[in-house]
């Protein structure tokens, strides 16, 4: 049962992870995930 639960817990997180690294591909992200990171001053 640990093994099944570690996978799940693994696939989730890659599937997090691409969906992050697809919203910052087609610039779907609206703000930055640091505030004021962007902001230019």
């Amino acid at each position: 049962m640990l093994l099944v639960v570690a996978r799940l817990d693994r696939a989730i997180q890659y599937a997090a992870a691409a969906r992050v690294c697809l919203n910052y591909r087609l610039g779907l992200l609206d703000a930055p995930l640091e505030a004021g990171h962007d902001s230019g001053g």
